[in-house]
Order: structure tokens, then C-alpha cells, then sequence
């Protein structure tokens, strides 16, 4: 999409993985804070604990950029933890995850061979993120035409895949929650910004 890089992160399921799915640091517990030697003053016991805390912190810092690192979410993102979110339920929570699809092996990239509701889903929010963004309706589908994110159908085709999205109530509940939230152009495009990679994946189409 010309407005927005859509990433290619990490959202496998840990079904047919080794679970944890993990190595090296990220599989490693932190270590507890252990009880102060005997003696210390109670200032002493108070420097022992910060410090304690304090290289405790340090593991949760460094480890936390290792986690976004292996879901290839950028650790400058605005949208780190909204996405690290995501991710963790995709790859942890079964019912969070994406099955293989119904209608035919998927090539992994664009479509599966039947169209879904999941797939007009992402294809509205994918236009309102464009439109948002500035740009018209026609040529938001042309660009996700040219793109090939929707498989091989034309500007044409994917027109009316989109209208067949208007009465869908979660799509009209989810535009009616943006515009009452989100008055001012720029607020709109980061809001369906943030929900064009959920619904892709939930639709299990992958990033151009």
C-alpha cells in the first residue's frame, strides 16, 4: 500500500512449534530479587533492593526490544506495543489464531482461492485507511489492484467486492466508533492505520 508499509511479522501459530517457541535470552526467566544478607542497616537493605530493582528493570528493558526484534515490529514504531500485543494473541491463544483457510491452499501470498468475509473486511478498512490518508476511493482500489494484496482482481472487481461490505455490522460499528472518536483527518488515518495489519492477518493475507 503506498501510504503504509504493511510489516511482515512474526504471528505463527505455536501449534507444530516447540513451545516455548523461544531461544537465548528470551528463554531464560529473569532472576528473582533475592532476600539481603544478614546484618545490613535498614539503609543498607534500602541500596541493596534499588539496586536490585534496578538490574532487574535493565532485564525487562533489554529483553523487551529482543521480543519486538523477534516479531519484526520496528522498536520506533508508535504502534510497538499495540502490535506486540497483537502478535503475543496470535501466536499464544489458540482462539487468537489464523487456521489454515477452508477454501484451498493458500500460496502466501494475496488470497486464498474463495473470497471471504474476512477478506472484504480487510479490503474496506484497507480503503478507508487510503481515503484517510487523502486518497480518492477509486484510486485507493487501484492501488491495492497494482499491489496484488487482493490477488488477481481488478480495480472493477474489487469495487464491488467492497460494496458488498455495506451491510456488514461489525465494519459499520467499527467506521461509526472512528468518526465519533476520531474527528480530524489525521486521527482517522491513524486509527485504520492501526487496524489494516489485524484485519489482513485475520483474513490471512500477507503484506505486499
Amino acid at each position: 500500500m503506498a501510504k503504509k508499509k504493511l510489516p511482515s511479522a512474526r504471528i505463527e501459530p505455536t501449534y507444530g512449534r516447540g513451545y516455548p517457541p523461544y531461544s537465548g535470552e528470551l528463554a531464560t526467566p529473569i532472576e528473582p530479587i533475592e532476600a539481603p544478607p544478614r546484618g545490613l542497616t535498614k539503609e543498607e537493605k534500602d541500596v541493596f533492593f534499588e539496586l536490585a530493582h534496578a538490574d532487574q528493570f535493565s532485564s525487562i528493558s533489554r529483553k523487551l526490544f529482543l521480543i519486538l526484534d523477534y516479531y519484526e515490529i520496528d522498536s520506533d514504531d508508535p504502534l510497538r506495543k499495540d502490535k506486540l500485543i497483537f502478535a503475543l494473541m496470535r501466536h499464544h491463544v489458540p482462539g487468537m489464531s489464523i487456521g489454515a483457510p477452508t477454501g484451498g491452499a493458500s500460496t502466501g501470498k494475496g488470497r486464498p482461492k474463495k473470497w471471504t468475509d474476512e477478506q472484504g473486511r480487510a479490503l474496506f478498512v484497507c480503503v478507508k485507511y487510503l481515503m484517510a490518508s487523502g486518497v480518492s476511493k477509486a484510486n485507493a482500489l487501484r492501488i491495492l489492484c497494482e499491489e496484488g494484496s487482493f490477488g488477481g482482481s481488478s480495480a472493477e472487481a474489487l469495487r464491488k467486492k467492497l460494496e458488498a461490505t455495506a451491510n456488514d455490522a461489525a465494519l459499520i460499528e467499527t467506521q461509526d466508533i472512528i468518526d465519533k472518536n476520531f474527528p480530524s483527518p489525521a486521527d482517522k488515518a491513524t486509527a485504520w492505520g492501526k487496524l489494516v495489519d489485524l484485519f489482513l492477518s485475520e483474513a490471512g493475507i500477507k503484506s505486499p
